[in-house]
């Protein structure tokens, strides 16, 4: 306001405004009229600058105007301004006791001014508008397939404010039309045809040009009980914890065969750990943030492109860091679930750089070069709205008492702007019930919600010590010597293998924290997804029956300084949270030993012991699954070092890998892999092979404290 007011962005190193467009498409949005404030005008209420709030509502409401000749992007004006007037609404009738209605109705302008976008003959929206003269002349065809699916929050709370469903209609219309171009794998290309609904990109991603069509997906879902849009969204994060995920990144894949086709990670996709919270899937939640926790504490920051390969981190072609949100957001959702000091921790790492790498005397200033600190002219607007909101939300830790709503204890969705939207249990729209305009039938009774169980707390131990691994050269680790302390909880988690004979412990064996996978931690699905005390495969598979007696409580009496033993406290997510899981079999050596064949079948329920090489490790493990053991344990060989696992692309075919070779690795992959693995020092291998020959009905349990 001091320095840029009333133009849309701030120049901090100038301590000027921008005024003209002269960035390309970075400047799209430039038109005057006070795009940063609009946007972050929610953000002076939730930080209790309410005097600002009641003028600033007032400037907008009567002085700002939309009646321009210019062209802008739909996407962003729509989350931006769309989204900005309907938070700052919320927040107005509580804050301004003369308030009209005035950002309401600023909104339903913009929004009016933005339907002819969706005037295609497939529905899907194109990716530019004149505010005043409608699409342009010879606008593209293409649109990204996140732009045009991310009406659907701010279009359908105007819809249930207003009570006019044209809004949700054409926002969803656009969703549907986009899905049923998916690929056989459920899968989406990055752009597509507004006039022929066809894919123009082949690859699908959780990164720029799809992000937010996930999001809304799920978000949209629990704002408007719309179960078209949670259908969409379990086969679509099926796919993606199948096809995009090794270990705690999530990268591009082919559409059609889901084959990885990059190493490079943009900052963007730190946004799935902020859906995976919501969808209840904490461990996979928590396994992603400790790798890019640790992606931003190689660089202090977080560059537009990060290559990936067996010797670590590097910044790629784009090393520019304009303060993005996403990772804290992420954080914030963790914050909220995990409810340890590990992510506050975090947040004052993330401030004290901001202030140390950023901060100029008229404000935060984006990182040219996250390696040379060269610093940029550029204050996006949603520095603002989402990164200084949600690092003020994990820091107070409560919700401000003066806001209308409890943010913290889920009564509103964030939309992907950072903008608070109510559920329609805590407001009174005019129209809360979209479905039944759609649908012309009642509002279904809410379901009662079951819990996958996880497979995954044993996991976290290893997910900081892997992450770690990713930045540092790797002949500084040998298996002897180099056990990271893990930072989930306890400050020196550990892993036993504990052997319980006839009611009494005699022996203890401690694990070398190698590798460890316990499946895919799934999200809450409804009853009729799946069956008590059976683990649903992302609702698209038969159900597996865990063996009886696998699930223990954690013990409410054992504590570690100020942090639970269960990964959860109270649930934050609308859907549920997941129990603490402990495995107690005994211990059979398979046949073939290195499982890379189909093993021979199991004589007993028991955990698998199988000697590391010759395949990939996926590969084990679902060979010895499909025999009917129930877990694995990898005895590594003798003298071999660790080996971070990072994605195969195309290229590495040429490397000895042929291409039924990789199409059986990425089967072995995803979410048809659900037995807990492990993989254990050669020497501890021994001592187990020992065991199983001496006392072959002795009960092997694996858990971790």
């Amino acid at each position: 306001m001091l320095y840029a007011f009333p133009y849309d962005e701030l120049r901090p190193l100038t301590c000027d405004g921008r005024v003209n467009r002269e960035r390309g498409d970075l400047d799209i949005n430039v038109a005057n009229y006070s795009l940063t404030l609009i946007d972050s005008l929610e953000s002076l209420a939730i930080f209790n600058r309410t005097a600002d709030f009641k003028w600033a509502s007032n400037y907008i409401a009567n002085k700002v105007s939309f009646d321009k000749d210019a062209v802008v992007s739909s996407f962003e004006i729509n989350i931006r301004v769309i989204g900005g007037l309907l938070g700052a609404h919320f927040n107005a009738e509580k804050l301004i006791d003369t308030y009209d209605g005035g950002l309401l109705r600023k909104a339903i302008d913009v929004a009016d001014r933005l339907l002819p976008v969706f005037k295609t003959p497939t529905g899907i929206p194109y990716s530019r508008i004149n505010f005043r003269k409608g699409v342009p002349k010879g606008t593209g065809r293409t649109t990204s397939t996140a732009e045009a699916a991310s009406y659907l929050i701010e279009f359908g709370i105007l819809s249930m404010l207003t009570g006019d469903i044209k809004y949700y209609q054409a926002a969803r219309n656009s969703v549907v039309a986009i899905w049923k171009k998916r690929s056989s794998l459920h899968m989406m290309g990055g752009h597509i045809s507004v006039i022929t609904g066809e894919f123009t990109e082949t690859y699908s991603s959780t990164g720029p040009g799809q992000d937010s069509f996930y999001e809304y997906l799920l978000k949209g879902y629990i704002l408007f009980n719309d179960e078209l849009l949670f259908d969409i969204f379990l086969q679509t994060y099926h796919a993606i914890q199948k096809y995009h995920t090794m270990e705690g990144f999530t990268y591009k894949a082919e559409i059609f065969h889901g084959v990885l086709n990059s190493r490079s990670l943009s900052p963007l996709q730190a946004f799935w750990i902020g859906v995976q919270v919501l969808a209840g899937d904490t461990i996979s939640a928590i396994k992603a943030h400790s790798y890019w926790y640790n992606a931003w504490n190689t660089f202090s920051a977080l560059p537009e492109v990060i290559d990936v390969d067996s010797s670590g981190l590097s910044a790629g072609t784009y090393r520019d860091s304009p303060l993005r949100p996403e990772l804290i957001e992420a954080t914030y959702y963790l914050a909220l679930q995990n409810q340890t000091s590990i992510y506050f921790n975090r947040t004052i790492e993330f401030v004290d750089s901001l202030n140390s790498r950023s901060r100029v005397k008229c404000g935060f200033a984006a990182l040219n070069d996250v390696l040379t600190g060269k610093l940029d002219n550029r204050m996006d607007s949603y520095f603002l709205s989402e990164t200084l909101v949600y690092l003020y939300l994990i820091a107070v830790g409560r919700t401000p008492e003066h806001l209308p709503f409890d943010i913290m204890r889920g009564e509103v969705i964030f939309t992907t702007e950072g903008h608070a939207m109510p559920l329609k249990s805590v407001y009174k729209y005019a129209q809360p019930d979209l479905m039944k305009v759609i649908n012309g039938i009642e509002d279904s009774i809410p379901k009662r919600w079951m819990r996958c169980r996880a497979l995954g707390s044993f996991e976290q131990m290893h997910i900081t010590n892997r992450a770690q691994l990713l930045s540092t050269p790797q002949e500084h680790f040998n298996e002897k010597a180099n056990r990271l302390h893990s930072k989930f909880g306890c400050p020196n988690i550990q892993a036993f293998i504990t052997i319980k004979p006839e009611g009494f412990f005699r022996k203890v064996i401690h694990l070398e924290a190698h590798h460890a996978r316990f499946g895919p931690s799934l999200p809450f699905l409804p009853k009729e997804w799946m069956r008590e005390n059976e683990l649903c495969i992302g609702g698209s598979q038969p159900c597996f029956e865990l063996p009886e007696d696998v699930y223990v409580r954690p013990d409410p009496s054992v504590t570690c300084g100020e942090s639970p033993t269960s990964d959860v406290q109270e649930p934050f997510s609308p859907i549920g949270h997941y129990d603490n899981m402990l495995w107690g079999f005994p211990i059979d050596k398979v046949s073939p030993f290195n499982a890379c064949e189909p093993v021979i079948k199991a004589k007993r329920k028991s955990i698998a012991l199988v000697m590391r090489g010759t395949c990939f490790f996926p590969i084990k493990v679902k060979n010895v699954q499909a025999a009917g053991y129930v877990g694995v344990i990898v005895i590594n060989e003798k003298n071999k070092q660790l080996q971070v696992m990072t994605p195969v692309s195309p290229t590495d075919f040429t490397d000895g890998m042929t291409k039924k070779e990789r199409e059986a690795l990425m089967q072995a992959s995803g979410l048809d892999t659900y037995i807990p693995a492990v993989m254990v020092s050669h020497e501890d291998g021994q001592r187990l092979l020992t065991l199983r020959n001496e006392s072959p009905t002795e009960r092997v349990y694996i858990y971790a404290r």
